[in-house]
């Protein structure tokens, strides 16, 4: 026969050894003390993108902490929150290449140990480098190139053709041909060299590749092979997350999305495409999301490195669409000789701090356009490229993720590209290499 106890006996007993955990766990703390561990994420995230968070976590809830109790070496923007037993240093910008950054924070006090500590924790960004393709008779190759002149070259990947390529990450995307003419779309890992196939929707191949490590995302047109017998998808955009398979973005009438040019914001999870009205659409990856139209424009030039804005052509030369209010800023190319200046690119580099110009203007002795790239900065303005001074002319410009470098691509004739470093800081050239498409590493 069974003994029903009362109700409030087996509650109690209950309470009482949950206070008898509680207490255990209480003793355990102020015997063991408070223990701090900080978490800092892949540093090439750091120099990559703004906004990434270093967090310190404590075995028991943190009083609140401001900026006062952090100090970064070097100097980082930064601000920190606090929400029980963690603290988060989040840096406002990114952070330079090949640097070692120390984070100390004082004044450390938790729930159980009032005695105020201090932890400290040490961490390298990596070197600067980029991926560049170097073609030749006998095959074209993926090759890692240190920004430093000690650095050396590593080949990462070859094959009979390179059409394409761009790094997320710790991998690269590739669209190759290979000498049968078959077409593929594989990525490489960067340091164990994988290669892994990526399924193709139909007979075609692969361009316009671009990706978003941050969120592993990986994109590329799709392109219908002449004889296909399956024209759904020709020119389409498709977006693919890690390793899942590409899926194709949809229009506003519902339809897959054939697009002219397009491109990833950087750092978000969201693109600017544009279709084959040239209506400039922000897509915007999330779950229910809807396309935002952008209006219409004859160019898409360039995303800025902060996410913030992109650079179009228009009917007045290039203007800057600022993402975040909508606001649209015609580009000055106006010249203080009063040249008139024939606009070719444009970058605006992060935080507003300034813009990169890439144009051409006529050479009055000789009566011949003369390419310049200028950057404008403070209010000044510096040449770094003339083709005065060369006879090279320009292919590409482009920023680190961080800003802090600017990359000149130059050929000469049908001749090999070769691509000049400038620290933009410094306004001067630091270092040269052969190969085209630079994407940094």
């Amino acid at each position: 026969m069974s003994t029903r106890r009362p109700f409030g006996f087996t509650v109690a007993v209950t309470a009482a050894v949950l206070a008898l955990l509680s207490g255990a766990l209480v003793a355990v703390n102020m015997v063991q003390g408070i223990r701090l561990d900080f978490s800092v994420p892949d540093t090439s995230r750091l120099v990559s993108s703004a906004h990434q968070t270093i967090s310190l976590e404590a075995n028991q809830q943190l009083e609140p902490l401001d900026e006062s109790a952090v100090s970064i070496t070097p100097a980082a923007p930064f601000s920190v929150a606090t929400a029980a037993n963690r603290l988060a240093i989040s840096f406002e910008s990114t952070l330079a290449y090949g640097t070692e950054y120390t984070v100390q924070v004082k004044g450390i006090v938790g729930s159980f140990s009032t005695t105020p500590r201090t932890e400290t924790t040490t961490f390298t960004t990596p070197d600067a480098a980029v991926v560049v393709l170097r073609q030749s008779a006998s095959g074209d190759s993926l090759v890692a190139v240190a920004i430093d002149p000690m650095g050396e070259d590593t080949v990462l990947f070859e094959a009979a053709e390179i059409t394409d390529f761009a790094v997320s990450g710790d991998r690269v995307l590739v669209a190759t041909a290979d000498t049968d003419l078959s077409k593929r779309l594989i990525t490489v890992g960067l340091r164990d060299r994988e290669v892994t196939e990526v399924e193709l929707p139909g007979d075609g191949y692969a361009s316009d590749l671009d990706s978003v490590p941050e969120y592993g995302l990986l994109g590329f047109r799709f392109d219908a092979s002449v004889d296909a017998s399956d024209f759904a998808f020709d020119r389409v955009l498709f977006v693919a997350e890690g390793e899942g398979t590409p899926r194709a973005m949809v229009a506003l009438d519902g339809k897959p999305l054939q697009v002219f040019d397009w491109r990833f914001i950087p750092a978000k999870p969201a693109l600017v495409a544009q279709d084959l009205g040239k209506d400039l659409l922000l897509v915007d990856l999330r779950p229910d999301r809807d396309l935002v139209p952008l209006g219409n424009y004859p160019d898409l030039l360039s995303v800025g490195r902060d996410g913030k804005s992109v650079v179009v052509g228009d009917a007045l030369g290039m203007s800057r669409y600022d993402l975040t209010v909508g606001s649209v800023e015609t580009i000055s190319f106006d010249q203080p000789d009063g040249q008139i200046a024939y606009p070719s690119d444009a970058v605006w580099l992060a935080d507003d701090r300034g813009v990169v110009r890439s144009f051409s203007v006529i050479n009055p002795q000789t009566h011949l356009f003369e390419e310049r790239v200028t950057l404008e900065v403070g209010g000044q303005t510096h040449t770094l490229f003339t083709s005065a001074d060369s006879e090279a002319s320009v292919i590409e410009v482009s920023t680190s993720p961080n800003d802090a470098y600017l990359l000149i691509e130059t050929a000469v004739g049908e001749g090999e590209s070769s691509t000049a470093v400038f620290d933009l800081a410094a306004g001067e050239e630091i270092a040269r290499f052969v190969g085209s498409g630079a994407e940094w590493k």
